[in-house]
C-alpha cells in the first residue's frame, strides 16, 4: 500500500503487503518555479484549488456544490477530464492538462486546496500542495486521513460541513 489506510485494507486480502508511503521529493518542488516562495493565505479573497482528473474518483459534482455556495470565490481545477461537464458553477475554472511545473506555479497562485476524492491510496497532490503550505481541506478516505489530521494540518470536509469551515477559513484573518 502506498498509505497506512491502503496497507491495512491489503491486509485484508493478504498477508503478502507492505507498505511504502507515496512522498515528495521537496528537492525537486523547484523554488524558482513558484517566485523562490510561497504566496501568503489572502483570507479576504480566497482561491481555491484543486489539481487531477476530473473523473468519478475526484468527485466533481461534490467540488461544484461548493463553488456555488462561494459564488465570490475563484475556484480552479489544474486538469481535465472527462466529467469536466459537471463543473457548471460559473467561478470554476478549468485550466486544461499542464506541465508538472506549472500546475507547482498554479497551486501555488491559490490560497487553499481541496481534494474532494471518493478514494486515494496517497495523494501526491496534497503533500504538494502541503508543501506549499496550502491550508488543505479533504474528504475522509484512506490516503487523505492519512494525511490530514482535522484542525491540526487541515480540516476533513464533508457535505454537512464544508460551509462552515470555508466560512472559518476567511474569518481567520
Amino acid at each position: 500500500g502506498c498509505s497506512k489506510g491502503e496497507y491495512k485494507e491489503a491486509l485484508k486480502l493478504t498477508k503478502n503487503a507492505v507498505c511504502i508511503n507515496n512522498g515528495v521529493n521537496i528537492e525537486k518542488i523547484d523554488l524558482n518555479i513558484i517566485e523562490n516562495e510561497t504566496k501568503k493565505i489572502d483570507y479576504n479573497n480566497l482561491k481555491i484549488c484543486t489539481s487531477g482528473r476530473i473523473g468519478f474518483q475526484k468527485n466533481p459534482e461534490f467540488f461544484n456544490q461548493i463553488a456555488r455556495k462561494f459564488p465570490d470565490i475563484e475556484f480552479t481545477w489544474i486538469g481535465d477530464g472527462d466529467l469536466k461537464e459537471k463543473l457548471t458553477s460559473p467561478n470554476i475554472k478549468i485550466t486544461g492538462w499542464l506541465e508538472r511545473k506549472s500546475v507547482l506555479k498554479k497551486v501555488n497562485e491559490n490560497d487553499v486546496f481541496i481534494l474532494t476524492s471518493l478514494w486515494e491510496g496517497m495523494p501526491i497532490s496534497l503533500l504538494e500542495a502541503m508543501y506549499l503550505k496550502k491550508v488543505c481541506l479533504v474528504t475522509d478516505c484512506i490516503g487523505n486521513r492519512d494525511v490530514i489530521e482535522n484542525e491540526k494540518n487541515g480540516f476533513i470536509i464533508n457535505v454537512e460541513n464544508f460551509e462552515n469551515i470555508i466560512n472559518k477559513i476567511m474569518d481567520e484573518e
